[in-house]
């Protein structure tokens, strides 16, 4: 057992819970619905809608409800900044010397299009746990709501992105985890004349232009499975929300890269089996932070959810040095005579 003043917790809770906390000066990281985090007072936290929580009864919709995680027990210190899309590669200028970052991107946004895929070549990337996810709204919701991001305060933004910089008390260390139970097919080469979030159901398939909303609608593509990049051996994901056939066209959960060559990940037959291999070795029930992406929710099913997180905002992809989607990140803590355990962390 490590000392309480190393305890952390995740939950959801009420607003006017989570106002007393930000008045009580607990550094937090908060999801929830726009109107509810636009209520809370200006303080020391950063937030971003999220399409709903991972509970221990499942999955649910936020309404009246925020996650946060409260870090006020292990964080020596805690810095909140805000980035427009051009300053932002230098947030690794301000990573702490023990700790790491929370970055959270708000999702169907200009300045999601312009880093998503450029984040990896940002000097000193690696340099500490760089963690967070993308904001989202309930898929039904997308054309009448944004998603939105908040950094100290109640305005949300979608030009900007929040980061929360934690340094840690000496003896504690940070780790960040992807659990990614796709890996990469052998299928044809993919790619995309223009990029965005969709439109145009287009592509060139082993440079032969195709409709690939008519491909998915014939059978001969299954948008369930993620696209994957890799580029320089970073696997970069994004998933396919909806197809039209109609029209021929598709809708990513974020932004495709024109730059880059995309195949549709191997399928899996035993998704629990791939997960449980995929996640070995990480404790997501222990995690100080966790996100899971929305495309994965209908995969979560009952023999997966010993392995999950009890709480977890379901996000439009999360950050894991760079923007992915289908996997579920998280950061763990240790100290140097030994790892956490799950109660140490709650």
């Amino acid at each position: 057992m490590i000392p309480a003043a190393f305890s952390a917790k995740s939950a959801t809770t009420g607003i006017r819970e989570v106002a007393r906390m930000i008045e009580a000066g607990r550094p937090l990281i908060l999801a929830g619905a726009e109107q509810d985090l636009a209520c809370l007072p200006p303080g020391l936290w950063i937030g971003g809608t999220v399409a709903g929580f991972l509970a221990p009864g499942g999955p649910r919709p936020v309404a009246g409800e925020i996650f946060y995680a409260d870090l006020s027990n292990i964080a020596l210190r805690v810095e909140v900044r805000q980035f427009g899309a051009r300053q932002l590669r230098g947030l690794t200028a301000h990573y702490p010397p023990n700790g790491f970052a929370v970055l959270l991107l708000p999702g169907r946004s200009r300045l999601l299009e312009t880093v998503a895929t450029k984040m990896l070549d940002w000097d000193g990337l690696y340099n500490a746990p760089l963690c967070g996810w993308v904001s989202g709204v309930a898929l039904e919701e997308l054309g009448h709501k944004q998603p939105k991001i908040f950094c100290g305060g109640g305005t949300p933004r979608q030009d900007k992105a929040a980061v929360m910089y934690v340094t840690l008390p000496e003896g504690l260390f940070a780790e960040l985890n992807i659990v990614a139970p796709f890996t990469q097919g052998e299928g044809p080469e993919l790619r995309f004349p223009s990029g965005g979030y969709g439109g145009s159901g287009t592509g060139l398939l082993e440079g032969q232009r195709v409709n690939l909303a008519r491909m998915i609608a014939n059978g001969e593509l299954d948008p369930a499975l993620p696209l994957i990049s890799d580029r320089d051996g970073a696997l970069l994901t994004n998933a396919i929300t909806a197809s039209d056939t109609e029209a021929g066209t598709l809708c990513f959960l974020n932004p495709i890269d024109p730059a880059l060559s995309y195949r549709f990940a191997e399928p899996i037959d035993d998704f629990p089996a791939a997960f449980a291999k995929a996640a070995q070795g990480v404790d997501l029930p222990g995690a100080l932070l966790c996100s899971i992406c929305i495309a994965n929710l209908p995969r979560l099913d009952a023999s997966i959810r010993p392995l999950l997180p009890a709480f977890a905002p379901i996000t439009f992809g999360q950050i894991g040095y760079t923007v992915l989607t289908q996997t579920i990140s998280c950061l763990n803590l240790s100290r140097l005579d030994g790892a956490l355990t799950e109660q140490d962390t709650r």
